[in-house]
């Protein structure tokens, strides 16, 4: 199942000057970039849902790029040339959405829950860094806490490595954390938004699981490129 295609969202923004005079304000459909004299300050807000999304974050220009979450301040300098918005599908909306059923209990990285398989590189195999991403992570295992069945899953998820870098999403599930049923994925692409800072791209698919199929633990993995992180919600039918 390819990756859900996202849409555009509107965003309230304005911005004033060092002397606090309002010079411009509107709404813009996400994406979009705001560029400013030094000294000026843009405040960027945007609805919680919106259909079937979120604003997610804003991406300030600077080198390397950072991310803010939403509503965000930002004072133009030297060293932050633009802001531009990012978005993302709401999990529980696009569960509604591909199944009209409720949310469960989910596991993001760095929850304390799951953990994730190191690559080449090493690290830490207990998920202890802050999102569980790093670079040259051969898997995310998540851990929902209970076993779960007749669910979706919502997965959002990250390659990384390289940017254009081409591999194949596996996902498994399993009730007992050593035996495993693989759910059909796709080929993916790890897309750098802001190249050469490797600021990676994330993806939002619906994954249907077999019926009767009780299950807690499911790995995420991308062969060739990694995992840089991910996220799992079990939806009701």
């Amino acid at each position: 199942m390819p990756p859900y295609s996202l849409l555009d969202v509107p965003a309230a923004y304005e911005v004033r000057t060092p002397t606090d005079t309002l010079v411009e304000a509107g709404t813009k459909k996400t994406p979009f970039s705001l560029a400013f004299p030094q000294g000026f300050r843009v405040t960027l807000d945007a609805p919680q849902t919106h259909d079937l999304h979120r604003l997610l974050s804003w991406k300030k220009g600077t080198v390397p790029p950072s991310l803010a979450s939403d509503p965000v301040e930002v004072e133009f300098a030297p060293s932050t040339p633009r802001v531009d918005a990012w978005y993302a599908v709401l999990a529980e909306r696009k569960c509604t959405e591909c199944f009209h059923g409720s949310l469960g209990p989910g596991d993001s990285c760095g929850n304390g829950t799951g953990y994730s398989i190191p690559g080449p590189a090493g690290g830490d195999p207990r998920c202890l860094t802050a999102d569980c991403g790093s670079w040259y992570q051969v898997s995310h295992v998540h851990d929902l806490g209970a076993p779960v069945i007749n669910v979706h899953l919502i997965l959002e998820y990250t390659p990384g490595l390289r940017d254009g870098c081409q591999g194949t999403l596996t996902v498994e599930i399993s009730s007992d954390g050593q035996n495993w049923t693989p759910i059909p994925t796709a080929p993916t692409t790890t897309v750098d938004l802001h190249p050469p800072h490797q600021l990676w791209g994330s993806y939002v698919i619906c994954l249907p699981v077999p019926r009767m199929e009780t299950f807690r633990y499911i790995p995420v993995t991308v062969d060739r490129c990694d995992v840089d992180g991910s996220a799992v919600y079990p939806c009701a039918d």
